[in-house]
């Protein structure tokens, strides 16, 4: 079930970006943030009362809360719509925000002495290297890339392996 969340998870929040491409269409960007929120505040209140999770229980526990809130919601996804409805595409906002992982982990280390795992670094740097890998894609375009060969006897060539083989490997 938890792996289950985790992909719904990462649905929503990557078609995130698309979405708000459409709804700046529409509507300056804080203005469709507050929408989005509120929206979000109308979906989530009905949960809270269901199941009644934890409130913070002191004033130290909420001003954490706050400032995290404050910082991953008020200043990332501002300045992400607003760098969008300045005209960066949505592809480019999602590769800026996917280097967070990097830099919160640099930071913790540098500046906070947290140590983190060699597992944790081993996430970063997968997750670097994905980030990578799509913009390489822009490095090669499709025209210059290796073509997948036909054959005869294998059908017309565009098998899973040719077809990865074809976007992703430059030409020789």
């Amino acid at each position: 079930m938890n792996a289950l969340l985790a992909w719904y998870f990462v649905a929503v929040w990557g078609s995130g970006y698309v979405a708000t491409k459409i709804g700046l269409q529409y509507a300056p960007p804080f203005t469709f943030l507050t929408l989005r929120f509120g929206f979000g505040l109308l979906c989530l209140a009905p949960v809270v009362l269901l199941w009644k999770p934890r409130w913070p229980e002191s004033r130290a526990e909420l001003g954490h809360l706050v400032v995290a809130g404050l910082l991953m919601h008020a200043v990332q996804l501002g300045a992400s719509h607003y760098a969008q409805y300045l005209g960066m595409s949505a592809g480019v906002t999602a590769l800026v925000i996917s280097t967070q992982p990097l830099l919160t982990a640099i930071i913790a280390s540098r500046w906070m002495h947290a140590r983190l795992a060699p597992g944790q670094w081993a996430g970063v740097f997968i997750g670097l290297a994905g980030v990578a890998l799509v913009v390489a894609q822009d490095r090669y375009p499709r025209g210059h890339c290796r073509q997948p060969r036909s054959d005869p006897d294998r059908g017309s060539g565009r098998n899973g392996g040719d077809a990865i083989s074809a976007h992703v490997l430059p030409a020789r």
